[in-house]
């Protein structure tokens, strides 16, 4: 049955993942396109709106968390930086070796990813109630 519900977080992770990375990039081009915002400033906004929107649907749907917001909101911010950088630290030492640079940033999708979905699970959103911050 743990299998099963693990296998359920996984493919609603993934629907998440999908969702908040079309929204965000639907951000960046609106703001680039619509407002003319400098393509820096178009990307910081619509991974703010990808953030946004994965953390409150892995909150709610994926791992159905009872944490208060700003607690799992903080926990959150922990588990996405650090996926970030193995997903940046897989890249980098990718780059350096003699792996096609094309599927070197595919793998490190999946690094981040596999990082993201453990550290939510057992972290941000853990049950574990030694995890549980109040806010």
């Amino acid at each position: 049955m743990a299998l099963n519900a693990t296998l359920i977080q996984m493919a609603r992770f993934g629907a998440v993942g999908l969702l908040n990375t079309t929204l965000g990039l639907a951000a960046i081009y609106a703001c680039m396109y619509f407002l003319h915002i400098r393509a820096e400033i178009a990307n910081l906004l619509g991974y703010a709106v990808g953030l946004s929107v994965g953390f409150g649907l892995n909150k709610r749907w994926t791992f159905a968390s009872q944490h208060k917001v700003g607690a799992a909101a903080q926990r959150y911010g922990v588990v996405v930086c650090a996926a970030y950088l193995v997903n940046l630290a897989f890249v980098s030492l990718a780059a350096r070796s003699e792996m096609n640079p094309y599927l070197a940033q595919l793998c490190g999708v999946g690094s981040y990813t596999t990082v993201c979905f453990v550290g939510c699970r057992y972290y941000a959103f853990a049950t574990n109630a030694s995890v549980t911050t109040k806010c």
